[in-house]
């Protein structure tokens, strides 16, 4: 990152690298002029990024072991870039999916791929579909949920959180 911005003008002011390459906050300001600079050579962060590249594929590899065998009907909850991604990566299959179940309003009553978006409180005229869950983050919260509505939903989930 710094060697990219460097050679195309901008100064660092802050450059956090302190999360093992998983998060990186970064401020940079323009020079307005580009000026020839030498690129540094940087060992930690390619043996950093290689080592994310590997667990990635692992991940991935996990996620797509435990949708392969999905040949029932779910519901799946989220609709982000988690979903987008199973759908690209990991084979998710549409057909299974019985309806889609977000948190965020801005997707209530609209389509994915054909398949309404609900809201969790329309969960409860669905109760004989087990719920997927596609998030990594929010996964203890949607569960949690689930838990505390009462809803005698089976729970799937991707992650050992």
């Amino acid at each position: 990152l710094k060697n990219c911005l460097s050679k195309n003008g901008f100064s660092k002011i802050v450059l956090d690298e302190t999360h093992e390459c998983k998060e990186i906050f970064s401020c940079w300001k323009s020079n307005k002029k580009i000026t020839q600079q030498s690129i540094v050579l940087d060992r930690y962060s390619r043996n950093t990024l290689n080592k994310y590249i590997y667990d990635s594929s692992l991940l991935m590899k996990n996620l797509k072991d435990k949708i392969q065998n999905i040949d029932y009907k779910f519901i799946l909850w989220g609709v982000g870039t988690h979903t987008a991604t199973l759908f690209s990566m990991a084979n998710l299959k549409m057909d299974n999916i019985v309806v889609f179940v977000d948190s965020n309003q801005n997707y209530h009553n609209k389509n994915l791929s054909g398949k309404t978006i609900i809201s969790p409180l329309e969960l409860e005229k669905y109760p004989d579909y087990p719920i997927l869950i596609s998030s990594k983050n929010a996964q203890r919260d949607i569960q949690n949920y689930i838990k505390e509505k009462g809803l005698p939903n089976k729970i799937f989930t991707l992650y050992e959180v």
